[in-house]
């Protein structure tokens, strides 16, 4: 009877710390999903790069789509990659100018106007991004992060036949919204919160005169 009274408390020894920890792992599990909605400051400052990153490559496909000197099926590989980037790219939208017009811009879709790039009429067409900035993302009322990226877009073509040619310039600095949109996967019965990034709206924040 004493042999069994020692080996009881001695169980109990080993079964209440390993109840304790536990209840330690489950609240500390419970934490990490819950931390991961919460974004820290480097989370966004690493975000913000990768917004970055999205706008540039963005802009790389628009160029590539636009050029003549790639085939047309390397042309809808890019246009294919450019949409992955957005929301909703039918839904998302893109103002567009017109060479020799600084206002009453039309607004395309973003799969329409990728598509049009394909089709312009130029000789040569070269559409050029640089000077990319973003701001830092904010906290919207729905509980996703927004952020703008601006960048300058240079556009230039040459029209007619080899006889006579003439050149087209057009500059404009565009705006374009930058979600971090908040998704919830389940593994099992557990909701499961993770981020994703996206690009929305492009707007023309500024044209100059074009000739």
């Amino acid at each position: 009877m004493r042999q069994q009274l020692r080996f009881s408390k001695y169980c109990w020894f080993f079964i209440i710390p390993a109840m304790l920890a536990n209840a330690g792992m489950a609240r500390a599990q419970t934490t990490t999903v819950e931390d991961r909605l919460h974004l820290t400051p480097a989370d966004l400052e690493g975000f913000e790069k990768q917004a970055k990153e999205d706008v540039m490559d963005f802009g790389g496909h628009v160029e590539h789509i636009a050029s003549k000197n790639y085939s047309a099926f390397l042309r809808k590989k890019y246009i294919a990659n450019a949409l992955a980037l957005f929301a909703d790219p039918d839904e998302n939208t893109i103002q567009v100018s017109s060479i020799g017009i600084t206002a009453d811009f039309r607004t395309e879709s973003i799969r329409i106007y990728l598509n049009n790039l394909l089709r312009l009429s130029y000789a040569t067409v070269d559409i050029t991004w640089y000077d990319y900035k973003i701001t830092q993302f904010v906290k919207g009322a729905d509980g996703n992060y927004y952020a703008t990226a601006t960048v300058f877009q240079e556009f230039s073509a040459i029209t007619g036949n080899t006889e006579v040619k003439q050149s087209r310039r057009d500059l404009v600095k565009r705006e374009i919204q930058v979600e971090l949109i908040k998704l919830e996967d389940y593994k099992g019965a557990k909701p499961v919160p993770w981020w994703e990034l996206k690009l929305g709206d492009i707007k023309i924040k500024q044209k100059s005169l074009s000739q």
